[in-house]
């Protein structure tokens, strides 16, 4: 099992529209692809640069080629309505990192 962490950083000024996007568009987009189950939403406690939230996304998928793939290639495509009304460089960043889910 492969968990996919997307950390976003989020302007203060943007943060509820990138909110319901996030819930809506972008968590309803992996659901519907059959890639994706089991998202989780965190909010990190510690600002990362001045005047932004951070958000950790979290979902397991059955294998790393198909969780990135869906990133690399469905994910920009539900991301650029949002970047177009809200996102330049300093409002709405983000990175993406692929675990490997282990027994304890």
């Amino acid at each position: 099992m492969i968990r996919v962490n997307t950390t976003f950083v989020v302007h203060e000024g943007v943060e509820e529209p990138f909110l319901q996007w996030l819930r809506g568009d972008y968590v309803a987009g992996a659901l519907e692809s059959g890639v994706f189950n089991a998202p989780s939403l965190s909010r990190l406690l510690m600002a990362l640069e001045p005047a932004t939230v951070s958000y950790a996304l979290q979902m397991e998928a059955p294998s790393l080629d198909e969780a990135q793939s869906w990133i690399d290639n469905v994910a920009p495509q539900l991301m650029s309505p949002l970047l177009r009304e809200h996102g330049t460089a300093d409002r709405i960043l983000w990175f993406t990192s692929y675990m490997e889910v282990l027994e304890l």
